[in-house]
């Protein structure tokens, strides 16, 4: 998941407060939090085929700032290159009046490369989050959105891209309690939209 938005665009809103923003959409009561605006993809993709269980788990997110320059984000990337190691998550983006850009990314595996982040001014972000992923198909992400928002569970900011059949989604929260929380509820909300899927599927083959 590659999230590379140009200067000026700003996904922390300079701290502003979404209010409970996946709550309102969806008709919740969720707890108000200064939170980051969430970034939401309501229909996640493809409803035919063979449709794999949702994995939802529990990430460290290391984070840091950067220069705003070019090559910034590759002088942050080369430990992991150099290392062979896979990443999953790489958000970076510039906050508007600031003059360095945020870079956060995960998984980060060994001490090596994490005292190689550590000397360029990276560390645990300490922002509870959730890694989710599966297969894609529509209505899944306002599926999950409504039972957050139900589970009185508020989102302090949600990344989400899909590609090809497939998403990935990192889930942020305000607290630790809140994301073990939200894990089972993703699941199930995953789950059931899997049923109305197939029930879809099996109509339009008849």
């Amino acid at each position: 998941m590659i999230r590379l938005p140009g200067n000026g665009q700003d996904r922390h809103g300079e701290r502003r407060d979404s209010g409970g923003l996946l709550n309102r959409a969806t008709g919740g009561q969720g707890r108000r939090t200064a939170s980051r605006p969430a970034r939401l993809l309501c229909s996640l993709g493809h409803e035919r085929g063979t449709h794999m269980a949702v994995s939802v788990k529990k990430i460290a997110l290391w984070r840091g700032k950067i220069e705003d320059r070019p090559g910034t984000l590759a002088d942050v990337l080369a430990p992991f290159a150099a290392s062979r190691a896979d990443l999953q998550v790489v958000m970076g983006y510039r906050e508007p009046g600031d003059a360095q850009a945020v870079v956060e990314l995960y998984p980060v595996a060994t001490k090596k490369i994490a005292s190689a982040l550590i000397g360029k001014g990276l560390g645990p972000a300490g922002i509870p989050s959730l890694l989710v992923s599966g297969d894609n198909r529509p209505g899944l992400g306002h599926a999950m959105a409504r039972a957050l928002g139900e589970a009185e569970l508020n989102v302090s900011f949600l990344v989400a891209q899909t590609a090809g059949r497939k998403f990935s989604a990192v889930f942020g929260f305000a607290s630790e309690a809140d994301a073990a929380g939200a894990v089972p509820v993703i699941k199930k909300a995953a789950a059931a939209r899997k049923k109305v899927a197939a029930k879809k599927a099996k109509k339009r083959r008849r």
